[in-house]
């Protein structure tokens, strides 16, 4: 599968004019998701499910769109290897 034959990537934020609740009806109906949030108490969680390789490969080409996932994804590799 190349990345042109791919269906666009929409980035959705939580934040500014998007509201809270069509993101969380969004990730209701989502066939995919990769998810990381922090609960009530203040842990982080990370939820995914359905990952295969058509989605490895999305979050690859979402990165090379968008420089703020790709550097957050840069951080965590960094940080793993400090451990």
């Amino acid at each position: 599968m190349k990345a042109f034959d791919l269906p666009p990537i929409r980035i959705t934020s939580a934040e500014g004019t998007i509201k809270t609740e069509l993101v969380l009806d969004e990730i209701r109906k989502a066939r995919n998701i990769l998810l990381f949030m922090r609960d009530e108490k203040g842990e982080p969680r990370f939820i995914y499910s359905d990952l295969g390789e058509d989605e490895f490969l999305t979050v690859n080409i979402l990165m090379l769109r968008n420089i703020e996932l790709f550097n957050f994804f840069k951080t965590c590799l960094k940080d793993i290897e400090v451990f």
